[in-house]
């Protein structure tokens, strides 16, 4: 569940980057960008741990599906 926060977020970070810089990125840029967002989202899952923990403990899956349908 850590490892999978922390790498969700870089690749989020990391999409909208690219996608903002006209999809031009090649893959050493992708990787070293990708590399250089790993810090910041591993500081951010320590930080939010806590909370990641008890949603994951408590998740109702109506609910999931409710925000993936935007209700």
């Amino acid at each position: 569940m850590a490892v999978s926060f922390a790498t969700t977020y870089a690749l989020g970070q990391l999409a909208k980057r690219y996608y903002a810089g006209g999809r031009t990125m090649n893959t050493t840029v992708l990787r070293e960008t990708f590399q250089s967002l790993m810090g910041p989202a591993r500081q951010m899952q320590a930080q939010h741990m806590p909370q990641i923990q008890q949603q994951a403990e408590t998740l109702d899956m109506g609910r999931v599906i409710a925000m993936v349908r935007g209700a």
